[in-house]
C-alpha cells in the first residue's frame, strides 16, 4: 500500500487564480479593504514573508463580518476551475487503485481551508504545517526502520504504509526526505508560480536522488501506473 502525500498551492490548486478571485470579491464588498489587502500583500512578499490574507481580513472586518464575507465566497465559487491541469486524473488515479492519499500543505490555517473548500478537497485528510521546508523531514519521522514501513499520522488516517509518495511545488520541502527505496518524490514544475518571489528556494540539483522533476501532473500518474 502506497501513501501519496500531496501539496496544495501550485500543486493541486492554482492558488494565484483563488486569491485573485477572493481579493476581488472582498473589493466588491468593500473598495476600501480590497485596496488594502494588495497592497500588503506586495509589502509582505516582497520582503521575503508569506502573506496571510485572512488575518490581515480579520483584522480589518472583525470576524462576523468577515465569516459572512467567506459564506458568500464560497456560496458563489465554490467547485469553480481552480485545481491544476491533471490534479482529477491523479486524484481519481489513486481512488481507484486503491492507495491512501491526503494533503500535506503550508500556509495559515483559515486560508488553507478556504481553498480546499472552494476546490472541494476539504473532505480529504490533511495537515497544515505552519512553517516551510518540513514536509520531507516530517515524513521521514514517519518511517519505522524495523519494520520497513511508514507509521501515518492520525490526521492522515493513522495505519501503516510500505511505501510514501510526495508531491510537491517546492525543492525546499524535499530537504530530509527519506533516502529509502521505499519513498519516491515528485517535484511539479507546472504550476503557476507567485508573481513575488518570497524566498530563496534550494534549486534542482540539491533535490534527492529518489526525486523525480514533472511538468505535468499527468506525468505523476504515468509514471506510478495510475491510469
Amino acid at each position: 500500500m502506497k501513501f501519496y502525500a500531496l501539496d496544495f498551492d501550485r500543486t493541486l490548486g492554482r492558488t494565484i487564480d483563488i486569491a485573485e478571485d477572493f481579493m476581488s470579491y472582498v473589493g466588491a464588498e468593500d473598495v476600501a479593504i480590497g485596496g488594502v489587502l494588495r497592497e500588503q500583500q506586495y509589502r509582505i512578499e516582497s520582503t521575503g514573508g508569506s502573506f496571510d490574507m485572512i488575518e490581515v481580513l480579520r483584522a480589518q472586518m472583525g470576524q462576523r463580518v468577515l465569516g459572512e464575507c467567506i459564506e458568500g465566497f464560497l456560496r458563489q465559487y465554490r467547485g469553480g476551475p481552480y485545481l491544476e491541469d491533471g490534479a482529477d486524473a491523479l486524484l481519481g488515479g489513486i481512488a481507484a487503485t486503491g492507495h491512501q492519499l491526503g494533503i500535506l500543505t503550508y500556509g495559515g490555517e483559515d486560508w488553507q481551508m478556504i481553498k480546499l473548500q472552494v476546490t472541494e478537497l476539504d473532505s480529504y485528510h490533511r495537515i497544515i504545517l505552519g512553517e516551510k521546508g518540513k514536509k520531507g523531514a516530517l515524513i521521514a519521522s514517519w518511517y519505522d526502520a524495523e519494520r520497513d514501513v511508514y507509521q501515518l499520522p492520525e490526521e492522515l488516517g493513522g495505519g501503516t504504509v510500505e511505501q510514501v509518495v510526495l508531491v510537491d511545488d517546492k525543492p525546499l520541502e524535499f530537504v530530509g526526505f527519506p533516502d529509502t527505496p521505499s519513498a519516491h518524490g515528485y517535484l511539479y514544475t507546472g504550476g503557476v508560480k507567485p508573481t513575488v518571489e518570497t524566498s530563496p528556494q534550494p534549486t534542482m540539483g540539491d533535490l534527492p536522488s529518489n526525486v523525480t522533476v514533472v511538468g505535468s501532473l499527468r506525468d505523476v500518474v504515468r509514471y506510478e501506473t495510475l491510469e
